[in-house]
C-alpha cells in the first residue's frame, strides 16, 4: 500500500503540535490522518535536518517559495516528487 502523503500544511501543523508535546494520536485526529503516517512525517522532518520552530528569518512567504524544495527533502526517501 502506498505511503500516506500529508498536504504541506498537515505537515507544518503536525511538527508544531509535536513541539508543543501533544500525543501522537492527538495530532493524527487533529489532522485527519493516522498515527502512523505522523510519526513518519515527524522522522522525516527530524532526518531533514529541519527542527521547529523554524528560524526566525524563515518568512512565511519564504515557506511558499520553498514549498516544493520542502516536500522534496521530506519525500525523497520514498521516491516521491
Amino acid at each position: 500500500m502506498p505511503t500516506e502523503r500529508l498536504a504541506m500544511r498537515h505537515v507544518r501543523d503536525a511538527i508544531r503540535l509535536k513541539s508543543a508535546g501533544i500525543p501522537t494520536r492527538e495530532i493524527a485526529r487533529r489532522v485527519g490522518t493516522a498515527p502512523s503516517t505522523v510519526r513518519l512525517t515527524i522522522r522525516r522532518f527530524e532526518a531533514a535536518g529541519l527542527t521547529w520552530p523554524l528560524p526566525d528569518d524563515v518568512t512565511d512567504n519564504d515557506l511558499i517559495i520553498d514549498r516544493r524544495a520542502l516536500q522534496n527533502r521530506l519525500w525523497a526517501s520514498v521516491g516521491f516528487n
